[in-house]
């Protein structure tokens, strides 16, 4: 999603649902999610070598359900890649960087590095979704601009790299969650989408279409940080030269499963106190040969989880070697300071990220 680039959806409800670019249409193997996720011992293991880490900070905060946006509000996960015998792991960090700004405004930020100070702009990009029903209506949503730092660290705690995004801020606050409920044990109503108002087309249609952007923002976010590429290819395979050529290059597709969906028992770290946990399957193929299939553990999309669009942990395996496996657990989170301690400038804001804190 480059700055500019309208980001398009198109769905046709009732029938398989296709995200342009990134999820497949073509059907997919029913799968038990239980299979994915890891025994108690572990489990158990997984919590211990998460504890060993040198976190740049500690703690959960609580979660604000009406809370908005706020510049620092900060996510750690865990990420464990294992292959036999061979295990690595690092953190991830999701950082907000910028209040919501709209297409065309520009934000500056002001970088404080150790060595010398650093100035990057960002341009507010165009993020539109629009959803066609089986009566031609045309449903559409779009979303200003948020800045989102991707940062990885090893286990020292030292930071390996820092990339910058501009992500649409609308589809992270709508999370999984509605997705999951609505599309569960069959809750879509039967029949055609000729039956549904309009209002309830849009409720169906919304709630996936940000789920699929969501899921679509959070891989994009990843991918452009080159520490977490390198780390992503370790878990798939990396496309075969033929199919690169056929292709132009290597493409993705991601394809949940909303519908498999079901609650989430598991005590997960980072799951706030009293909030209902769900988790869906989701398989991703790349340049149309399967690549991972995996199970993502959500709660609601409530600051300061919203950089992660609630994400709590992911369970992954390779599809055809299945002890080829990856980890994510949400390891610590903070909320930013009052919007009204930031300062702006006709241009944008101007942000120091807290470098030193680290």
């Amino acid at each position: 999603m480059k700055p500019g680039r309208k980001f398009q959806l198109r769905l046709a409800l009732l029938l398989a649902l296709a995200l342009s670019g990134c999820c497949s249409p073509e059907p997919i193997a029913p799968l038990d999610p239980s299979i994915l996720a890891p025994g108690a011992a572990e489990e158990a293991a997984l919590s211990e070598r998460f504890r060993k880490m040198r976190l740049p900070f500690e703690g959960f905060a609580a979660v604000e359900p009406e809370g908005e946006w706020r510049v620092g509000d900060e996510l750690l996960y865990g990420v464990e890649y294992s292959d036999g015998d061979e295990r690595d792991a690092w953190i991830l960090g999701l950082r907000v960087m910028s209040r919501p700004f709209p297409v065309g405004e520009l934000m500056v930020l002001l970088g404080n590095d150790s060595e010398e100070s650093t100035v990057s702009v960002h341009r507010g990009a165009q993020f539109s979704i629009e959803l066609t029903d089986s009566r031609g209506r045309v449903h559409r949503f779009t979303s200003d601009s948020i800045l989102v730092a991707a940062s990885t660290f090893d286990e020292s705690g030292e930071q390996l790299e820092q990339k910058i995004s501009v992500v649409p801020q609308a589809y992270l606050t709508g999370g999984f969650r509605e997705a999951c409920e609505l599309f569960r044990d069959g809750a879509f109503p039967a029949g055609s989408a000729d039956s549904l108002s309009e209002d309830e087309v849009g409720r169906y249609g919304e709630a996936l279409a940000s789920a699929l952007a969501a899921m679509l923002t959070l891989f994009r976010t990843l991918e452009q940080n080159e520490a977490m590429a390198k780390i992503l290819w370790k878990i798939v395979d990396r496309p075969s030269v033929f199919s690169v050529i056929v292709r132009g290059g290597a493409t993705a597709n991601l394809s949940p499963r909303f519908e498999l969906s079901e609650v989430e028992t598991r005590d997960l770290s980072g799951r706030p106190p009293h909030a209902v946990a769900h988790r869906f399957p989701i398989d991703i193929d790349v340049n149309g040969k399967a690549a991972l299939r995996a199970l993502l553990s959500i709660v609601d999309s409530d600051c300061p989880l919203r950089v992660g669009a609630g994400l709590l942990a992911i369970d992954g395996q390779h599809p055809r070697n299945p002890d080829r496996r990856v980890r994510v657990r949400l390891l610590a989170t903070r909320r930013g300071a009052e919007v009204g301690e930031q300062e702006s400038t006709p241009a944008g804001e101007i942000l120091a990220p807290r470098k030193n804190d680290r």
